[in-house]
């Protein structure tokens, strides 16, 4: 009888042990796949994290080429049409309105503009231009601003027509001018139309 209550006792303590060793692995698989799911979790942090960085750098290269993009659109379209941002005023004939002596221009686009080419443009009773004549302007205007050519200056340079008469009205088209780059990358060639004109 005492035989059997030891051989029971050692019984349940194998099993006792047996279940221990069973909840320890337990524990200890628990703790290796919590482990797991934490270096997974931190691997996709850091990759959602390296995607949004990259995403975002990305965005910001497409925005800066965009306004790039649009600043040289803009700067192209002043090449193309120079006389659409050079607007003339005050302009001084001599006594037989034949001869242009002075003329103010203001430059309306964002970008510097020299060498201005244009013609004085004599018109007849009936409006249309009777007799046109080259000019040539001296001097850089920069963005906003105004001047003043003048033969007095040397700053303006042009010849005098011959009319009968002298004209009822008489206009400055601009036909060409150098245009400056100011915060335009020009590593890129521009296209640029050198018979390109537009009126003043």
């Amino acid at each position: 009888m005492q035989s059997r209550t030891i051989a029971i006792a050692a019984l349940l303590l194998v099993v006792g042990c047996n279940g221990n060793e069973k909840a320890r692995q337990a524990a200890a698989a628990k703790s290796a796949e919590a482990k797991e799911i934490d270096e997974r979790a931190k691997v996709i942090a850091e990759a959602a994290i390296k995607k949004a960085a990259d995403d975002a750098e990305k965005k910001h290269e497409a925005d800066v080429r965009q306004k790039a993009d649009a600043l040289k659109q803009l700067r192209q379209n002043v090449v193309d049409h120079p006389g659409s941002f050079l607007e003339s005023s005050k302009l001084q004939m001599d006594a037989g309105k034949r001869h242009l002596t002075s003329i103010a221009l203001t430059n309306k686009s964002k970008f510097s503009m020299s060498e201005i080419r244009g013609t004085v443009d004599y018109h007849g009773e009936d409006g249309n231009v009777v007799a046109r004549v080259p000019v040539q302007l001296s001097g850089a205007i920069v963005p906003g601003a105004s001047m003043v050519y003048s033969e007095q200056q040397h700053t303006l340079s042009g010849a005098a027509v011959q009319l009968a008469n002298a004209p009822p009205d008489v206009t400055f088209t601009v036909t060409s001018a150098t245009v400056g780059t100011e915060g335009v990358d020009m590593t890129e060639p521009l296209t640029v139309d050198a018979g390109a004109r537009a009126s003043g």
